[in-house]
This record gives structure tokens, sequence and C-alpha cells, in this order.
């Protein structure tokens, strides 16, 4: 039944695709002769044959299909309602943008970086700790248009000797401004570049103007990514302007797949903007960075998967299981042109990549990585009568690979084999939103149109779909079978003694030391039906820095759960010499300065966006009218509402509270009296 259906999507794509050619011969013509010259001697120039077009689309490697993108792109300028095209050696535009710390994907909640300054971001632990995550509102300016705009922010806060409740829902200080046209959040922009393909083809510099723009947005990244003070020379300004790029992917994946959404076809504009301008800006961001540093990363980034132990503890890079290797491969594809390019090379070009040959290396190297890391942290349960009967080559094959490296990596076997046909799929199922992931990626980066069944809906055949589209390998063993190196690098990876002693010690106890997949999406802290069981949870909650007394304002944080003593001089705590209070230093430690409380007396929701700023919200719970009762002043009995909470889970996972906070406080002058920070 899948098989057939299969077919029938393949013919019908392939019929769509013949009409299409048809239509458009011209157009085929004259791309075949534009194609870069050969001599550039990179994968970057190879292209797909023209017989190979109807065929299934590809969007990395050598047999990739053509881009879909336009040669020209035009914008108008919000601000002076000039419209230009979008080139690399002109006039610069950019789009406002907010660039946030994130812990929304952390599996370590609560943890967080130590030392800033000397912290090392190449590798993304496993555990998503902290991360850059940058959104759009998709307004597009000129960049001295934009200069001007915010120049004139600045006079206009400095002449006054007091903050105005038109103005406290940014601040100056930290390059916070509203966009111009429809007053969203933003501290940063980020400039838009033509697309890869298209630059490919060009031999001319990047203009002043757009190297400029290239070289803010990657220090301000670095700066509000890492929380450290701008500084455009430091080796780790790349590393972040590749991070911020994979951790907005990763995000903006799971938001897709918590409410089951195809992986293209239902993105808002303001993500496909988003996705588009920060994938083509990581792609470039190497033309401002001194090529030293880019290929020195990149050798350390190769030689955390590809060299022996002894040389990775050597370099200090971590094991197989303690990566992110999404994070691993986007570092890569944007690192490897600079490593092979000439350091005086007059074709700037060279340096970016455009999802070529050494693009599907790396993405098979990263992905048979994953699969180790998905076969080693398996935790299937197996039943007693779950043999298998018709077990098929491929699965044999599967559960041969399966049981032989967790043999490797020093898994003692459980006394049931799981069935093939079990493993099979759950290898299938966990390594899915990498794959979805790295399609983004690599959708933006080339610009192949994806398959029909990825952007009308979510299908059974999702697996296969990618692998196709990415041009992987659709069979599971076919990953292991690429030759005599990669056999050699899986066993490495599998006998490594950091990886078997993080096994053994998860093995051990219950600590949750090693990251299982698929990683299970973060939600908010569930909540019970009827609130008055909240209601009896807080009164026997007492402040934790004196002895037996009740809170006066007990606030749950919605993320982690903490019950907090908030909005009370007993609770307040030192943080950078600023007395805060409880709901403000534990929003610095779960959610990197964003926060969403429950404040149970008073029922109603707390929404905090750094030190200076919140808002209250109304709570998910409601009476039999359909009504919030904040301040518990009616009496009714209250229930949990699950759209209401739904919706404001939804503001968390992507990342809409500080635009949120900005708003309410915007529209609200009753807000300016209150001093957030002592909350």
């Amino acid at each position: 039944m899948a098989n057939k259906r299969r077919e029938q999507v393949m013919a019908r794509m392939k019929k769509m695709q013949k009409n299409f050619i048809h239509e458009n011969s011209k157009l085929f013509e004259s791309t075949n002769t534009e194609l870069p010259n050969a001599g550039a001697a990179s994968d970057m120039d190879v292209r797909e044959d023209a017989d190979a077009v109807p065929g299934f689309p590809t969007a990395v490697g050598p047999k990739r299909s053509a881009s879909s993108a336009n040669n020209t792109h035009r914008e108008t300028c919000i601000l002076c309602q000039e419209e230009q095209e979008i080139l690399h050696d002109g006039r610069a535009m950019v789009l406002a943008a907010l660039v946030q710390k994130s812990t929304v994907l952390s599996k370590s909640r609560g943890e967080s970086i130590k030392d800033p300054d000397n912290h090392d971001p190449l590798f993304m632990s496993s555990t998503l700790i902290t991360g850059a995550h940058t959104s759009t509102c998709g307004h597009v300016m000129h960049a001295d248009c934009w200069q001007g705009y915010f120049d004139a922010v600045l006079v206009r806060e400095r002449r006054q000797a007091m903050r105005f409740r038109h103005h406290i829902s940014y601040n100056v200080n930290k390059m916070e401004f509203l966009c111009p046209l429809c007053q969203s959040l933003s501290n940063t922009v980020i400039p838009l570049i033509p697309h890869v393909s298209t630059l490919l083809k060009s031999s001319a510099h990047f203009s002043d103007s757009v190297t400029n723009m290239l070289r803010k947005f990657s220090t301000d990244v670095y700066s509000i990514g890492l929380g450290v003070h701008p500084d455009d020379e430091n080796e780790r300004v790349p590393v972040m302007a590749w991070s911020t790029c994979a951790y907005t992917i990763m995000t903006i994946e799971q938001c897709l797949r918590q409410e089951e959404k195809p992986l293209f076809g239902t993105l808002s504009s303001r993500q496909a903007d988003c996705l588009s301008s920060l994938v083509k800006f990581a792609a470039v961001s190497s033309q401002v960075i001194t090529s030293d540093i880019i290929r020195k990363h990149c050798v350390t980034l190769l030689s955390a998967v590809v060299c022996e132990s002894a040389d990775k503890r050597l370099r200090e890079t971590p094991c197989i299981l303690n990566m992110d290797l999404f994070h691993h491969l986007v570092a890569l594809c944007l690192s490897l042109p600079t490593l092979y390019s000439e350091e005086e090379s007059s074709h700037m070009m060279t340096r970016i990549p455009s999802a070529g040959l050494n693009d599907l290396h790396l993405l098979k190297l990263t992905f048979a990585g994953h699969l180790v890391q998905v076969i080693l942290t398996a935790d299937l349960e197996v039943e007693e009568n779950g043999m298998d009967v018709s077990m098929d080559e491929e699965a044999t094959k599967v559960l041969e690979i399966f049981l032989r490296l967790r043999q490797l990596a020093g898994i003692q076997p459980s006394g049931l084999t799981p069935s093939a046909h079990l493993v099979q799929a759950h290898i299938k199922n966990a390594s899915l939103p990498f794959l979805r992931c790295t399609a983004l990626f690599f959708h933006y980066l080339s610009g192949v149109t994806p398959p029909e069944a990825l952007l009308i809906e979510q299908c059974g055949e999702e697996f296969e779909l990618l692998c196709q589209y990415l041009s992987l390998p659709c069979i599971i063993s076919s990953h292991f079978n690429q030759g005599e190196i990669l056999t050699h690098l899986v066993d490495s990876w599998c006998t490594d003694e950091v990886t078997k002693q993080k096994l053994e010690a998860s093995a051990s106890c219950s600590l949750t030391g090693v990251i299982k997949y698929p990683i299970e999406i973060n939600g908010l802290m569930p909540l019970p039906q009827d609130y008055s069981e909240l209601i009896t949870k807080v009164s026997t909650f007492t402040c934790p820095k004196s002895e037996g007394d009740d809170s006066r304002a007990p606030t749950m944080c919605l993320v982690c759960g903490t019950m907090l003593c908030s909005q009370s001089y007993c609770c307040q705590t030192e943080m950078d010499d600023t007395t805060v209070g409880a709901a403000t230093a534990h929003a610095h430690s779960c959610g990197a300065g964003t926060g969403i409380f429950l404040r149970v007396r008073e029922c109603q929701v707390l929404l905090m966006s750094g030190r200076t700023k919140g808002c209250f919200f109304a709570p998910p719970y409601l009476d039999d009218y359909g009504e919030t009762d904040q301040g518990l002043r009616r009496g009714n009995p209250l229930h949990l509402c699950a759209e209401r909470y739904e919706s404001l889970q939804r503001c968390w996972l992507y990342h809409n509270i500080p635009e949120k906070v900005a708003h309410v406080l915007e529209s609200n002058a009753n807000l300016m009296s209150i001093e957030w920070q002592h909350l």
C-alpha cells in the first residue's frame, strides 16, 4: 500500500516537472549557458545534468536540482519607500530582528554557562543548555535608513530626563528599538543577501555597506548570545553566527512538530523570511572573518568526528554522545569551503558553501554519527511474546548493526532481544528531527523546491522522502556500508572510553546524563484541572529563607515547576551588584532572563523579559461562565482551559515573550510604576 502510494506521488511529480520544463524550455537552455566556469575547481560548480532534471528534487550533492530561487529579488524600504534589488555589491538592505539568549530547548534545566568570557561555543552540547535564537518581523529597510532611524531614537531617549510610558518597552542601552512599522521589539538587523546561486556566478566583492552590516549582525549575535561585551575580532564571533542559524532552525522544526504541521508549506512569512535571511547570512559570514580563524574552527570540528580517542583528548573535543550533530553539520558546511580556498584568492566566492559534493560527504558523516547516537541511547520496551514472524532482509541487517554497535560500546544486553522491525522503526522515527532540520537548512542554502508530499501533509514515508531530498540512502543499513573508512570511524565512536563511561554511568544510576532520541519537545509544567488543588499546594509552601513563615506571594515557575517566594524582601538576592527578587533571579538561571510564572494567590500569569520589564497576563483558569478571576475576587470555582494554556505554551516555545511584554507595556501606563526587578 505504501509503495503504491509512493509510486503515485512520484508519477504525479514527474508529470508536473515535465510540463514545467516543456513550458519553460528557453529558461532551462539559458540556465545551462550561465553555469560558472569550470576553472573555479570547487564542488560548488557541480550541477545536475540536463537528463536528471525530471527526477526527484535533491537539495544537496553533485546531482542536486536546479535552484528555484529568483535571480532578482526586490524589496521596498519601509522608511523611504524606495524599491531596490537585493545586491551583495550595492546598497545594503536589512531586516529588523530580535536576538535573545534562550534555554527553551534545554534538556538540563537550571544549568548555565559559568564563565561566558572564556566559554567555547564551538561544540553545542547534546543537552542544548543555551543558544542564541533569532526572530524577525519581516520588515525591510535600507541599512542607512535604519541607522538614521535608530540614531534619532537614541537622541530622543538621551534628551529625556525620565522614561515615559511609550518608551519603557525597550532599552536603548541594550540597542533595543521598536520596528518603525509594526512596533515589534528588535535589537539588531539581519543583512539581506542575494541567493547563493547568484553569488557563485559573481566575481565582485561585497560592498562596504553590506560588509558593515554582516560584521554588525555577527558581533550582535556574539554579544547577546554569550552575554559578553561586543568584540568583532573575537574568534567566537563566526561560531555564534553558525550557532544561531542552527538553533533557530531547530526551534522552528520543533514548533512545526509540536503542532503536527508538515515541514514545508505551513511556515509563516515571518519564519520563512527569518530562515532564508539567516541561512544566507551564515553562508557568507566568513567574508568578514579572517580565514585562519575559520580554518582553525573547521579543523577542530573535523577532529571531533574523524580522529582517534587519543587525538580527541589532545584537542579536547567531546565524544559522540556529548555533541548536537545538527549544529556540528551546519558549522562544518559553513566553514569547510574556507579550508580549501586560497588565502589571497581574487574570487572570494569560493569561500561560500552551496550544497555541493563536500556538503553531501559531511551530511553522510554526521548522519552516520547521529544514527550511532540513536542506537547507543535506545531504550526499547520489548514484549515477551514480541517475536518476529516475517522479518525482511533489511530489518535483519539493521538489527545486526544495532546489536554489534551496542556490544562495541559495552552495553550489556537485556534478557530479551528487540524485534528487527521495532529497532528499524525506532531508528527511523528517532532520526526524523535531524533530517527535518537538515532539509530546512539545505532548502534555504540551495534554493531547491522540496517534494510535494513534504509541502502538503505529514505522511508515513517522511523518512524516505527526506532521505531522497537530501541525496541519502533510504535504507538504514546502507549508511553503515559506505566503505572501510566510515566503518572504522563508527567503531571508534562506539569504543571511545568517554562514550563507554557515559553509557555506564547512565545505566548504573537514575541520572539523565545521556540524551535519548528523538529529543522530546519541551513544554510548560502540567497544571491540575481544578484551581483549588493549586491553592492547597501553596498553602503548605513556606518561605525558604525564614523558619516556617508562610510566603505572602507564592509564585510557580511554569517552565520547571519550582515554587518561589516572590515580591518579598526575605528572598531578594544580589545579581551583578543589583538587588533582585526571587522571580527575577530564577528567570535568569532557568530561562536566560525570560520567565513565565503563575502567581497562585493572585491567579495571574507573570511574564518577565530581562530584569526591568514584565507584565501580568490572564491566567489559563476560567469559571463556569468562561471568565477569568484575577485576584480571586469573585471566588467562583476555576478550571483549567486547555486552549488558553496551549496558547501560553506556544508563546513560550516560539520565543514570543519579550515581544508580548513590549506590546503590553506600550499600551498600559499603569505598569510603568512597577519595579519588576523586585518581583
